[in-house]
């Protein structure tokens, strides 16, 4: 029965990730590359420009950082925008309850890393940029997320801490209902685009990883089957020849 618990629960527990990653956290549908930061009138640009081919855009300033922990160094990729439409693209909640986007010097933390750290709502972190660039905030909020760690601030927040202006390299978007690879090359060919990341293909790479898992199900259950088997079968035996001997 525990072998059995085992080999359902692995592939219950994460079976589902990818879907619950991409389609409740992060529910864009492409983040764009730019070779090259955007300022505030070329971001404006980009976002008027595109109206028919994305529905929803913002434009985020993307790092990555470490933070201390108990057991090992961890890294954590950091989004900072100033746009309040983030909440349109990246739903941040724990379980039922939505958790509103932090405010200037504070930060939303995923759950995995605030237990990897040990800390709480309302503690302080601190992430390390660089050997000469750290950032201090005020955990507003834990989050929940299924794959890498975050931390979400205003770009404001950012700035701060690392003591120049954000910079806009990368963009999260929806297309509404058009085919998300068609707007993918149309966006690289006329608007500027490096490159795109479409999180459909992100999922089922993901999904893809998470199938491999039936076969260690499937082992882990046969094992189960056949270790029943021969319990039962030495339980029988032994009752049978005791009867004979009787």
């Amino acid at each position: 029965t525990a072998l059995m618990l085992a080999g359902f629960g692995i592939r219950d527990s994460i079976g589902n990730i990818a879907a619950e990653q991409f389609d409740e956290i992060l529910v864009y549908d492409l983040e764009v590359m730019f070779s090259e930061s955007k300022d505030i009138d070329e971001r404006a640009a980009f976002i008027e420009d595109t109206t028919d081919l994305l529905t929803d855009c913002v434009f985020v300033s993307s790092d990555s950082a470490e933070i201390s922990c108990p057991d090992k160094i961890r890294t954590v990729n950091i989004i900072a925008t100033g746009d309040e439409n983030i909440t349109n693209l990246v739903d941040l909640h724990s379980g039922t309850e939505k958790i509103p986007y932090p405010g200037e010097g504070e930060t939303v933390m995923t759950k995995k890393l605030a237990e990897y750290a040990g800390i709480k709502v309302g503690d302080t972190v601190t992430v390390k940029y660089n050997d000469e660039t750290e950032g201090t905030y005020t955990v507003s909020g834990l989050c929940d997320n299924y794959v890498m760690n975050y931390l979400y601030m205003t770009d404001k927040t950012y700035e701060d801490s690392i003591g120049e202006e954000a910079v806009y390299k990368s963009a999260f978007a929806l297309t509404g209902d058009g085919d998300v690879h068609a707007v993918s090359s149309e966006l690289i060919d006329k608007y500027d685009a490096a490159s795109i990341s479409v999180t459909d293909d992100m999922k089922q790479r993901i999904g893809s990883m998470m199938e491999s898992l039936d076969a260690i199900v499937f082992l882990v259950v046969a094992c189960a089957g056949a270790l029943a088997f021969i319990v039962l079968f030495n339980l029988s035996n032994i009752n049978i020849t005791e009867r004979e001997r009787e």
